[in-house]
């Protein structure tokens, strides 16, 4: 269609849905096509969205599609009000935070893992095949291939599949699974047979997932900071809102992280083997704690490389000026620099100027306070003000200027608070063991034992996507490689393409694409390839067997453990 016709067309649909609309409140927008008589589903879905941005129609979630209704009807449902969850924490006060001083343990450097826009090595598209599977590079054998029942059929919301000790679990995280009714995710796990041992819908989300290799169940944190942990029946062990962690109110106030914010500063959530203690991370801390809710441990990555602390000189003072200032912040003694941040932030609502135009003296208890404040904390205010915490200043350009008889040194760079200079750990997991596995953004890698204790540093350059510990390896993923690392040697350095998933089992693993699963024995030696015809949607081992399905054919493999 020309494109002058197209976008004629494109106009006179938007009338006709919103009428359509109207006319059918509740309609599921899959149904669009027939009423409108319109075949491009792919068109008339980017219109809907582009008119629930302006308003003009409101979606539901119903299933794998969206009930539509025009916006600000009356028949609009009103949103679920959520289930409220209190804290299982036994303790009040958070377990010491320890820095991590990186320098003190062995130090194993790896090959650099390069951005994606920098590799070059990228998996090539598989050719088309004329069967729906055909083995690449191995002696396997394809046992049986079968046409699936409609019933039968993989559901594509259970987009997450991780084996595990006693079988595979398939998690649906944007809650599209069919069959459940309007849930906000759910999960099914399969037993060593293949079989469906539980299937479960859940009414909370899963803005982050954590699941064990070798484990049993798996947690989650829903984006109102909930954290939900299920066993292997996938009935739920235990809740907790992390909003009332002391560790998070302490960081929050640390950080100045905002409510709507937490969610996003809050990166990793695991659960251990056994399911006696959970991990989570905010920023640059992890937090250890029991499962029944007991503090263990708290680590903090040291600052990112290049970052220097910059804190300006503030003003100091007697004995009779550190009263004064405590009184008109209505503190007492003791007190820490936590709760005087804390009360500055609360005082400053109240008494800016720019809060109080008439007030005339406004300005100047304005400025009380942050002599008071610098006079506590050692820290000038404008620094608390913009964000909490020291300032930080980072080099990226040192030129002399030859002025006349001088020379004039010029530094560029960029300055911020504690939350730029942090190394956020962006993945974390447990080892086979109690012990930790820590990944920050610069690409350092902290190996913790159960004690929350040091034992050694990785370093790949690289933001890790994913790191897991199977049979004695450690698996370092990150968007163009996987590392195969067995204490402080190399084993493996596999390119993978951006997309590809990790999958991990007690024989081997696999890097399973859109429709190409890799195999590989556990110390990363190539076995052999599955190419699909069609997208793979679901995988799992039953007993010495692959399963591999996609949408409508069923291939069991055999022979990969030879």
């Amino acid at each position: 269609m020309p494109l002058l016709d197209r976008l004629e067309h494109e106009q006179a649909l938007v009338p006709r849905i919103l009428e359509t609309v109207g006319a059918h409140p509740g309609c599921l927008q899959t149904d669009l096509k027939t009423l409108l008589d319109e075949p491009d589903g792919r068109l008339i879905a980017t219109l809907v969205s582009f008119l629930e941005r302006a308003g003009r129609i409101a979606r539901i979630r119903e299933g794998r599609s969206y009930a539509l209704h025009v916006g600000g009807s009356d028949q609009i449902p009103p949103p679920p009000v959520p289930r409220a969850a209190s804290s299982h924490r036994s303790d009040s006060a958070a377990p010491p935070l320890i820095a991590l001083d990186l320098t003190q343990a062995p130090l194993v450097t790896l090959p650099r893992s390069p951005s994606p826009w920098e590799a070059h090595e990228e998996a090539s598209a598989d050719p088309d095949i004329e069967t729906d599977f055909e083995v690449r590079d191995a002696a396997w054998t394809i046992l049986t291939l079968e046409k699936l029942s409609k019933s039968d059929r993989p559901d594509a919301a259970y987009r997450l599949i991780h084996p595990q000790a006693d079988g595979t679990l398939l998690i649906d995280d944007l809650g599209k699974a069919e069959g459940l009714g309007g849930v906000s995710s759910a999960a099914m796990f399969y037993d060593p047979a293949g079989r469906v041992a539980a299937r479960t819908g859940f009414d909370r989300d899963l803005y982050r997932i954590g699941v064990h290799p070798v484990g049993r169940g798996f947690i989650g944190m829903s984006r109102d900071c909930i954290l939900h942990a299920y066993g292997e029946d996938l009935r739920p062990l235990f809740e907790t809102p992390l909003t009332e962690a002391p560790e998070i109110i302490a960081a929050r106030r640390r950080l100045g992280i905002e409510d709507e914010a937490l969610r996003n500063h809050i990166r990793c959530v695991a659960l251990s083997r056994t399911a006696d203690r959970y991990l989570f991370t905010v920023v640059d801390e992890a937090w250890c704690v029991s499962a029944e809710g007991e503090g263990l441990w708290g680590v903090r990555f040291p600052i990112n490389a290049g970052w220097a602390r910059r804190a300006p000189l503030a003003r100091s003072g007697g004995r009779m000026d550190v009263d004064a200032a405590l009184t008109l912040m209505t503190l007492s003694l003791p007190v820490t620099p936590v709760d005087i941040r804390a009360r500055y932030r609360q005082l400053a609502k109240q008494w800016h100027p720019d809060l109080n135009p008439r007030d005339p003296s406004a300005a100047q208890r304005m400025q009380a306070l942050n002599d008071a404040c610098e006079l506590l904390t050692g820290v000038d205010a404008a620094s608390l003000a913009q964000e909490a915490g020291v300032r930080y200043f980072r080099e990226i350009d040192r030129q002399e200027i030859q002025v006349g008889a001088s020379t004039v040194t010029v530094t560029m760079g960029f300055e911020g608070g504690e939350r730029s200079a942090a190394d956020w750990i962006y993945a974390a997991g447990f080892a086979a063991s109690n012990g930790v596995y820590l990944a920050g953004y610069s690409g350092r890698i902290a190996m913790l034992d159960a004690e929350g204790l040091l034992v050694r540093v990785y370093d790949i350059g690289a933001v890790p996507r994913r790191i897991a510990e199977m049979n004695d390896y450690l698996y370092i993923l990150t968007d163009t490689r996987l590392y195969v690392v067995r204490g402080d040697e190399l084993h493996a350095f596999i390119s993978v393409p951006r997309a590809a998933e990790l999958i991990l089992s007690s024989t081997g693993f696999g890097l399973l694409e859109n429709k190409r699963l890799r195999w590989f024995t556990s110390d990363g030696t190539y076995s052999g390839s599955l190419v699909s015809k069609t997208p793979i949607r679901r995988v799992y081992r039953a007993h010495d067997r692959l399963v591999v399905e996609s949408r409508q054919t069923r291939c069991v493999v055999g022979g990969l453990d030879r």
